[in-house]
């Protein structure tokens, strides 16, 4: 069931494929019908109409998608792309979210150190030089229930979407250049700043420290000595470790990239892309809209939410 599959670490490269029938089955007026039935169809106990009914022919179902997150697929030479139309705004938005691995904390600092150290870069490129927009963010994403990170970036802009698209890889290309002229004090210096907010974040207010140690528990993760292992990592984290994390996770043609594109636009016939990815191999982009959404995630496994080790750990002490 789906509470002993988050409880199983998961193998990033066993990643399913999207199979050629589940797609050709919503081309058809009667599967279009299941799945709008099953957008709408979950009960108060958090079972869904398509897990319980068995509306849908695939090898493992969520139950529950609000506690769980799926693994993202390779994307060097493929892309998933949400498309959402709205016709009532002259402006577009566009969430380009890169998934890096389960939430715990020496992952979570390394990617906290690469935000700190590139971030004002990434921004300004996007703002100034670029000129997308005023609204250009860019920040950490953690999952539902603490389970996964990654990097999203957002912009607000008046440019359809291949242009904003195109602009944000050639802002990350950007990032490569940059990390390899930054020298090891300006990292030193980065990273001291980054420990000291973190430290002020926890001591100086016990709100702080109370909404974070309550969503430990809303989330069923029980990590109350999260921030201060994230520190201690985060002391750890070295200059080349954040360029090879780069190489690998961020840059376009990184082999452990697993990208992700959300696309409100006005104009359905600008709210589309057609890229020749990196990479060898075939390459395409995959147009998905919601009512696909439960197959993306059916198709995919999800990771895991605690660990057993950590619910020993936090047992004993």
């Amino acid at each position: 069931d789906g509470t002993h599959q988050n409880s199983e670490m998961v193998n990033h490269q066993s990643v399913s494929e999207f199979d050629q029938d589940d797609l050709d089955k919503l081309s058809t007026i009667e599967e279009e019908e299941k799945m709008n039935k099953a957008a709408s169809g979950y009960t108060l106990d958090g079972e869904s109409e398509v897990s319980r009914k068995g509306s849908m022919n695939t090898t493992e179902r969520i139950e529950n998608p609000t506690k769980i997150e799926i693994v993202l697929p390779q994307s060097k030479n493929r892309q998933n792309l949400f498309i959402i139309n709205n016709e009532i705004q002259s402006s577009s938005c566009v969430l380009f979210y890169l998934q890096f691995t389960q939430n715990l904390p020496k992952h979570l600092a390394l990617l906290e150190m690469f935000l700190q150290l590139t971030k004002e870069h990434l921004i300004s490129s996007l703002r100034y030089i670029e000129a997308l927009g005023y609204v250009v963010g860019c920040d950490i994403r953690q999952g539902n229930a603490n389970t996964t990170i990654g990097l999203r970036i957002t912009v607000e802009s008046h440019y359809p979407l291949p242009v904003v698209h195109s602009r944000i890889e050639e802002g990350i290309l950007g990032l490569e250049e940059f990390l390899r002229n930054m020298s090891e004090e300006t990292f030193s210096m980065s990273k001291s700043a980054r420990i000291i907010a973190r430290q002020e974040l926890w001591n100086n207010r016990m709100i702080d420290r109370a909404v974070a140690l309550w969503r430990e528990i809303a989330d069923e993760t029980y990590y109350f000595y999260r921030n201060k292992d994230e520190i201690s990592e985060i002391e750890k984290v070295s200059l080349d470790q954040v360029r090879q994390f780069y190489t690998n996770w961020i840059h376009p043609a990184g082999e452990e990239r697993r990208h992700l594109t959300i696309s409100i636009g006005p104009d359905p016939m600008l709210n589309k892309l057609d890229i020749m990815l990196e990479g060898p191999g075939e390459h395409h982009v995959r147009h998905w809209n919601l009512k696909e959404l439960v197959i993306y995630r059916n198709k995919a496994r999800s990771f895991p939410q605690v660990s057993s080790e950590l619910l020993t750990r936090w047992y004993q002490e």
